[in-house]
């Protein structure tokens, strides 16, 4: 019974210490300041940059937009969750109202709550495309790409282009597009950069532009250095060192493995490494393969190391 006594005090010890020294900040108390757009703003420039202070302890943001107003809402424009402190939209002239909140886990801000008047115009060059998709500086292996912008009221079309591998490089293809989206299949391998503009029979709007990388080559496969063949070694943290040769594309990252088999089904150590070099903790005594293979940022795979025997004795 003392025993039992003892373990439920200790058990209740750790629960309120845990509690008192993990809480989360409260946030209910805090208000949202923000920076941009002013309130009861009236312009003529339908992209808007929605920025705010950051509030210290939110995890994130929810924004809201709504046309009229909250007291009388017609449509609901937009609602969505943001991280960072800053958001940027296309709208159609209108009126509307937009609100803001912070938040965590635990609790949250009231909602700040201000007006926006888009007036009408047809001159587009005070106006600006927001890109969507693909994400700057984007990594992939695909190379057919869909291309998304948001739409601009008033625009008659859209003209979008790709250059390799900046836009003062190659011109790789254009085209006119009626819609905020175009789909094309990349040729070749590298650094592309793309951009659009909004036109219509009055004018244009710049180009915004964003860039991406395409690697459709696997890395090479990683030459095994550390432990030799068919050492011995002790119990406990072995050290593993490999090469590869360099490599032109994406970034490569390396995962170490280490099994029971020579066909790895049963894997006992999985350790990532991007400088050649790893440790497996705390392996106790038996026989083990090991080898290695390179990934790259974009999603290719190389072809897995030849594997090597070392047994913990």
């Amino acid at each position: 019974m003392r025993i039992y006594r003892y373990i439920l005090a200790l058990v209740s010890f750790f629960a309120v210490y845990s509690c008192s020294t993990w809480q989360e900040p409260q946030i209910d108390e805090e208000s949202i300041e923000i920076f941009i757009p002013r309130d009861s703003l009236r312009t003529d420039q339908f992209s808007q940059l929605f920025y705010w202070y950051h509030v210290e302890g939110a995890e994130k943001y929810e924004l809201q937009i709504v046309t009229p107003s909250f007291d009388r809402i017609d449509r609901l424009i937009l609602d969505t969750n943001v991280t960072d402190n800053k958001f940027e939209f296309t709208l159609t002239p209108g009126t509307y109202e937009w609100s803001l909140r912070a938040y965590n886990f635990s609790s949250s801000t009231g909602y700040t709550v201000r007006t926006l008047f888009i007036d009408t115009t047809t001159n587009l060059a005070i106006q600006k495309v927001l890109l969507q998709s693909p994400p700057d500086r984007d990594t992939t292996n695909l190379t057919a790409r869909n291309f998304r912008w948001q739409s601009l009221y008033n625009a008659d079309n859209y003209l979008f282009e790709i250059y390799q591998p900046t836009i003062n490089g190659q011109l790789i293809h254009s085209e006119k597009a009626t819609g905020n989206f175009l789909n094309y299949d990349v040729k070749g391998e590298g650094a592309f950069e793309w951009h659009v503009r909004a036109q219509n029979t009055s004018g244009q709007t710049g180009f915004s532009t964003r860039g991406f990388y395409v690697d459709t080559t696997a890395p090479l496969m990683p030459i095994l250095q550390k432990p030799a063949v068919g050492v011995f070694l002790p119990p406990g943290n072995i050290d593993f060192e490999w090469t590869r040769a360099t490599n032109t594309g994406s970034s490569v990252f390396d995962t170490l493995y280490v099994a029971t088999d020579s066909s790895f089904t049963n894997i006992r150590r999985k350790v990532y490494s991007k400088t050649g070099k790893a440790t497996a903790d705390t392996l106790s005594n038996g026989i083990y393969y090991w080898g290695v293979r390179s990934f790259d940022r974009a999603g290719n795979s190389g072809t897995l190391s030849l594997s090597r025997q070392f047994t913990v004795q």
